[in-house]
């Protein structure tokens, strides 16, 4: 079974009246921010499309921010407040070093950006 993070924006769902994490969509302006830094920095496809899909990412951000991310939902000021306080400089091997710049700029970016994310 995989793992997946998205980043979503806060929209307002009439039907349940209460604001839901939606997944950002091919025509979102903050998409190309996201392939911008992805394409800069060679890395993992799945950032390009503003989400994150391996277990490994997974591992690199529940260090950076020891917070699991596991089957649940961060809020935008949550993104923001993990964004500020996570700590990258934790010793890893060679094989993790692309997980970790993922994750971290996965999270920078999607605090920039005022967005949440939602994890499966």
């Amino acid at each position: 079974m995989g793992w997946d993070g998205y980043a979503c924006r806060v929209q307002r769902d009439d039907w349940l009246k209460e604001d839901v994490l939606e997944r950002l969509t091919g025509t979102d302006p903050v998409l190309l921010d996201f392939q911008e830094v992805a394409r800069g920095f060679g890395l993992e496809l799945a950032l390009q499309d503003a989400h994150l899909s391996c277990r490994d990412t997974a591992r690199m951000l529940r260090r950076g921010t020891c917070e699991e991310p596991y089957n649940t939902e961060w809020w935008p000021d949550k993104v923001k407040e993990l964004a500020s306080k996570a700590r990258w400089d934790f010793p890893l091997g060679p094989e993790d070093a692309e997980s970790k710049e993922t994750a971290r700029l996965f999270l920078e970016l999607c605090a920039k950006h005022g967005l949440g994310v939602r994890f499966d």
